[in-house]
């Protein structure tokens, strides 16, 4: 199951998709989120997530990493905070924020795509961003040998904000996944939460949104 999981978090982290949404919060400067022991905060998106015993955030090191900085650079700017929000400003795809169950292997991604970086991403909703991730995670499910199925697509309220909400169903070797994807326009940039769990585990995507809150509670 674990195996599964980790698989599901390596397809988000290769999904990159063309610019998406109508602009709200218009002209909002990026702001990389925070996290103190077991919280992550984010104020440019308005939320919290406390996560539970047993999960554990991944560090700012390997997240950058995972962005392609190099060794030299990432001193400067993990020291630095408003060199850090500069550099990923500029960034495509932003990691922000990673957490995972060590139990479950259930796991937690808070990214965003960079939509003033793709040409014509303004036309996009978070409907047609939806749509475009489906036919991505499908072709990548796919080559992973896990077949992806859609479950669920509603606007929900979640912490205080209206979000796109997208769940799809993924099995693998006798094995479900359940994976949603949270989606809204912050400024220039797409917000995606994506939430991974095996429900064989005991752990829901209901329960894992329930560490969610919004700083405004």
């Amino acid at each position: 199951m674990k195996k599964l999981t980790a698989i599901a978090s390596a397809l988000i982290c290769v999904l990159t998709l063309a610019a998406c949404g109508n602009t709200t919060e218009k002209d909002k400067a990026f702001v990389c989120g925070t996290v103190t022991d077991n919280v992550f905060e984010s104020e440019f998106s308005g939320f919290k997530m406390t996560v539970s015993d047993g999960w554990v955030f991944s560090g700012e090191e390997e997240i950058m990493e995972m962005m392609d900085f190099t060794a030299d650079s990432l001193s400067e700017i993990l020291s630095d905070r408003e060199a850090k929000n500069l550099e990923l400003s500029k960034q495509k795809t932003i990691y922000d924020a990673m957490a995972v169950d060590q139990n479950t292997g259930s796991n937690v991604i808070v990214m965003y795509e960079n939509m003033s970086a793709s040409i014509g991403g303004s036309k996009y909703t978070p409907d047609s961003y939806a749509d475009a991730l489906e036919d991505q995670l499908t072709e990548a499910g796919a080559e992973a040998g896990m077949d992806y199925s859609l479950k669920s697509k509603e606007t929900i309220d979640f912490c205080g904000y209206e979000y796109l909400s997208v769940t799809w169903e993924a099995e693998s070797q006798g094995i479900t996944l359940d994976q949603s994807y949270l989606l809204r326009k912050v400024g220039d940039y797409m917000l995606i939460i994506c939430i991974s769990c095996v429900p064989q585990t005991g752990v829901t995507l209901d329960s894992i949104m329930d560490m969610f809150e919004s700083l405004e509670a």
